[in-house]
């Protein structure tokens, strides 16, 4: 991701930057984990990370009379939303914590390297540079700001504790995006993530509806009348950002770009996984029919795949599980487009489809050595992660914005999630620390195709956060190998999928799974799997425990 600093100097961190950063991570360990061992229809929801991690007093009194703090928090994503802490949600935020902000958001990928070098990196870091963050030398830990300013985290639930400690033992923060599995499951919560929509005219002037594309022959069958009917049209594009992982899931194979996977008890690097053949095949096969084209793969912006189907050259997306509602309620009005698009959500009827959820969190609110004011730091990040300060910055004002549902379990929004109040500084801003069914929950409340496509990618759900917690540490041999193994399945994948003939395609995987072993592909499963087997075994002894 993306990252600047308004604050930082850039002259002079350009000439020290490589003598900084050798001091800076002097301390870094090699080992392969940042990760160490350590719903209802109550009045209250199930306690976990959130609700565990409460604030040190309520949000009435932990303000006081006096003038709020000001801090500087710096964003890692160069894509963040909101460039300033403005609006009625934020300053219920500061209400509640005494803590207002300054806020950079980074302009390019060197920005959070270019802090750490400099020392500076203010009060409080939103990142997802997890390796590079859980670094006593870098960051406070958040067990011994606790016990300096006398604030209670001891409610944080084993689970959470044991997926979120770093290598070296400590605490340093609460990742966004991770819920036990047990709150998981009391919450009947559903998980986000990738869906395929097309253009509804034209599949209905096809003769079909969404129930009769129950898998990928469904789907292809569709594909081969598009390009027959609309032989102008791309059948199929997808979105820059989403990486065309669809057929990975139909397949059951890793859907991120890089770390581990397991497959039928075996470790492989990402890039070895072997259920990742049957996609690349299909993949090629489609570009041989042309059904996709060689030209997706440069797709950079983000917003190709919406110019393709607003210039009527595209069909079918192959996009997210919300991306229907979203387009058909914001994107497709605001650009007068005279189409709706479809959420394909039988498509995960294919036998062979499983969605691998490895995520314990991906993003983290972080508090840098350099920070000015440790303990109102500690004060907003405690109140952001307890059950009032997740729901306030996600979700708005209870009683104002949102009420529970009569069961508790879900928040019946008098607003649209997907077109959210940027003046009042709605929803995004709770994309820092967010639980695993925070940013879900809302689809309960009007049962749309956003939240059949996440029931439904739920039911092919494996959950496994140890293989997310295997994170190879900076500056290290390790980082060096996945670095270019990423690099290697960037390129090599288009060879892989645009090649003329299968058996072409096929020589083309085979030469990519063999430069992977040059590079050190083994050498880094070799590396990671001692910890791999201790901690599932550790994790299998706490999993269905609530917090």
């Amino acid at each position: 991701m993306d990252k600047r600093s308004s604050w930082a100097k850039r002259t002079f961190i350009c000439f020290l930057a490589a003598v900084l950063m050798i001091s800076c991570f002097a301390g870094c360990g090699d080992s392969p984990s940042e990760g160490s061992g350590g719903a209802g229809s109550s009045e209250q929801p199930p306690s976990e990370a959130s609700s565990a991690a409460s604030s040190p007093e309520s949000s009435e009194d932990a303000a006081g009379d006096s003038a709020p703090v000001k801090l500087k928090l710096f964003v890692e994503n160069t894509w963040w939303y909101y460039k300033e802490w403005a609006g009625r949600i934020p300053e219920l935020a500061t209400a509640a914590t005494g803590v207002d902000f300054e806020v950079t958001v980074a302009a390019d990928e060197n920005a959070l390297n270019l802090l750490i070098a400099s020392g500076d990196m203010g009060d409080i870091v939103l990142s997802e540079a997890i390796s590079r963050m859980n670094d006593g030398q870098i960051c406070y830990d958040l067990d011994s700001l606790a016990q300096q300013y006398g604030m209670d985290i001891s409610g944080i639930g084993e689970v959470m504790r044991f997926v979120n400690t770093a290598n070296d033992g400590k605490l340093y923060s609460i990742l966004c995006g991770f819920s036990p599995e047990k709150v998981m499951e009391e919450y009947e919560a559903v998980v986000e993530g990738e869906g395929v929509i097309c253009r509804t005219d034209i599949l209905e002037e096809l003769g079909y509806k969404q129930e009769d594309i129950n898998g990928i022959a469904d789907f292809e069958e569709v594909l081969a009348k598009v390009k027959e009917n609309y032989p102008e049209m791309v059948p199929v594009v997808w979105c820059s950002s989403n990486y065309c992982r669809v057929p990975n899931i139909l397949f059951g194979a890793r859907r991120e770009e890089d770390g581990f996977v397991e497959q039928d008890g075996q470790l492989y690097t990402f890039i070895k996984d072997p259920k990742m053949k049957n996609a690349y095949m299909l993949l090629n096969k489609w570009s041989r029919l042309g059904y996709i084209t060689e030209e997706n793969f440069g797709f950079q912006t983000g917003n190709e795949d919406l110019e393709y189907f607003l210039a009527g050259k595209a069909f079918a997306n192959i996009y997210y599980g919300n991306s229907a509602e979203f387009w058909n309620s914001d994107i497709l009005p605001k650009a007068n487009a005279d189409f709706t698009v479809t959420q394909l959500i039988n498509i995960w009827n294919e036998p062979t489809a499983e969605f691998i959820q490895k995520s314990p969190g991906w993003r983290g609110l972080y508090i840098p050595k350099s920070c000015k004011d440790p303990e109102a730091a500690l004060r907003f990040n405690l109140w952001a992660w307890s059950d009032e300060g997740r729901h306030t910055l996600l979700w708005g004002e209870e009683g104002v914005d949102w009420t529970w549902s009569e069961d508790h379990t879900y928040p019946k929004l008098n607003w649209s999630f997907e077109n959210p109040n940027m003046e009042d500084g709605m929803k995004y801003w709770g994309w820092t620390n967010h639980n695993g069914y925070d940013n879900t929950a809302p689809q309960k409340s009007n049962a749309g195709t956003t939240l059949a496509s996440y029931e439904k990618l739920t039911s092919i759900l494996r959950m496994a956060p140890v293989m997310g917690m295997i994170r190879v540490p900076p500056d290290t041999q390790e980082e060096v190998i996945m670095n270019n193994l990423k690099q290697l399945e960037r390129t090599e994948r288009i060879n892989i999928v645009t090649a003329p003939t299968e058996a072409e395609a096929l020589a083309a995987y085979d030469n990519m799974i063999k430069m992977a072993e040059e590079i050190g592909a083994n050498q880094l499963v070799e590396w990671a799997t001692p910890f791999y087997e201790e901690k599932s075994a550790a994790y299998e002894e706490i999993r269905q425990l609530p917090g």
